[in-house]
């Protein structure tokens, strides 16, 4: 057993508990803005913004948090025999894929600008959630090549991907575990 693969090995669980604190803290965040916006006047102005920053700057992190995982099972998969077949699978994965390409998005291109849905009707507040904008997704280059990817950016709020995400992942891990790809061993 190489130290690296028991780096990469050890890493995959921390940044998955990584993920999952970024998820937490942006479900938190979207709650408390909930709130908060139902209490202003004028909810889409000053502090209304700040709540969305906060979002945005921790769905960028989730990204990372999140692309850095599948990079690691990648590494130490990569090193294994057997694994081609599995490999394909988490790449087939609509989440997976499409996590990936935001997260190169906003790291390598912009950052991924962030919008709420909500009304205020007679006094009655609605809010259906933060979302991607859809000019700025369809102008960046690599998701405008994957239609099928834009659409299912488009389909859902920020958290519902995230957390699909984070399932997804969770589920390759353990996959990985159980055909015993994603244990610390030697190089072949």
């Amino acid at each position: 057993m190489t130290n690296e693969q028991v780096f990469l090995f050890d890493h995959v669980e921390e940044k998955i508990n990584e993920s999952k604190y970024f998820l937490q803290a942006m479900d938190l965040l979207r709650a408390k803005h909930v709130e908060h916006v139902r209490s202003l006047r004028r909810p889409f102005e000053g502090e209304g913004r700040a709540f969305v920053k906060m979002f945005q700057y921790n769905f960028s992190a989730y990204l990372s948090a999140h692309r850095t995982t599948r990079y690691y099972v990648n590494r130490v998969s990569g090193k294994i025999q057997g694994t081609a077949e599995w490999r394909r699978a988490i790449d087939a994965d609509m989440t997976l894929e499409a996590l990936h390409h935001l997260r190169d998005a906003d790291i390598h291109d912009e950052t991924l600008n962030v919008g709420m849905t909500m009304s205020i009707r007679q006094g009655q507040f609605s809010f259906s959630g933060l979302h991607l904008h859809e000019r700025a997704l369809a102008a960046n280059s690599r998701i405008a090549k994957r239609p099928e990817i834009l659409r299912y950016l488009l389909s859902k709020s920020i958290i519902d991907i995230a957390t699909e995400g984070l399932k997804s992942l969770e589920s390759v891990v353990e996959d990985g575990r159980r055909r015993g790809f994603l244990k610390p061993q030697p190089l072949p």
